[in-house]
Parts: structure tokens; C-alpha cells; sequence
């Protein structure tokens, strides 16, 4: 290579690369988040219409109650350390079984600003997390409840 000489970026692979990571982690987030049942359904593929019933854990009256009604014992989940200011909130229903809860589907997100997929991840283990250890709710049912989180 002779001096004074510029040679162009090699940029392919790196260009080529930030769409499928996106797309993965897009992939990751419908799936997590119940958006998706499937890979092949995330990548656009519309499901098969089916009644709303299958898809939600039914109840005993037929619409979910709040956790308060069911459950004797509720813990507030941490808050993980996350580089991020705003307000979010997760609606969803949780499926219990034996006096545990044993499925979780978020039904809502609503936030007010952008959030980076790792720190909304973080909140989701979180909330699980709460969920599935700190509550407790004799019998078989299901409820909805609902977390909002306000950061500063």
C-alpha cells in the first residue's frame, strides 16, 4: 500500500449484519410479549383467525377479575437498574393454578418514550418474577393486573 493513499471503509458485512440483528431482536420481543406464537407469525405471517377465547385463560364468571379479589398475599417487583427515564405500563393476565400463578399474557404495553429492548426485558423478568414468587391466590383462576412504573 503505497502512502498518502485512502482506502474505502469496509462496511458489507457490518451493514449487511444491523437488519437481521434487529429483526432478531424484534423477532425476540413479539415472542416474549405473546405478540407472536410462532417465528414464522413474528416475520409477518398473519395467524389463522381464532375465537378470543382460546387465546386468554378463561375464567370462572367469563371475564377476569383483579388480583386483589383472588390473591392474599402480592409483592410489588423491583425496579432493575436501567439507563432510562419515563413511564411505562404492562397490563396482563395471569392464569392460576394450585394457588400459584403459572401463565403470564401481556395483553398491554403503553410507555411514553422509546425504551431499549434489554431494559424493557429486564422490567418483564421482573414483573414475572413478582408474579410467579411473591403472589399467592388460592384456587384456579385468572386476573388481571395491571404495573406502571415511572422513572426518573
Amino acid at each position: 500500500m503505497t502512502a498518502g493513499r485512502i482506502r474505502p471503509l469496509d462496511t458489507g458485512p457490518v451493514f449487511f449484519q444491523l437488519p437481521s440483528l434487529f429483526m432478531r431482536s424484534l423477532l425476540a420481543f413479539a415472542l416474549l410479549a405473546g405478540l407472536a406464537s410462532s417465528p414464522a407469525q413474528a416475520e409477518g405471517e398473519l395467524p389463522e383467525a381464532a375465537p378470543a377465547a382460546a387465546s386468554a385463560p378463561a375464567s370462572e364468571a367469563g371475564k377476569p377479575g383483579k388480583a386483589a379479589t383472588y390473591c392474599t398475599k402480592m409483592v410489588n417487583p423491583e425496579v432493575p437498574m436501567i439507563r432510562w427515564l419515563g413511564e411505562i405500563r404492562f397490563t396482563l393476565l395471569a392464569e392460576v393454578k394450585d394457588g400459584k400463578v403459572r401463565e403470564i399474557q401481556y395483553t398491554e404495553i403503553k410507555m411514553n418514550r422509546a425504551i431499549h429492548a434489554t431494559a424493557l426485558l429486564g422490567l418483564m423478568r421482573n414483573i414475572e418474577g413478582a408474579l410467579r414468587q411473591g403472589y399467592e391466590c388460592p384456587g384456579d383462576h385468572v386476573f388481571k393486573q395491571e404495573f406502571m412504573f415511572r422513572i426518573s
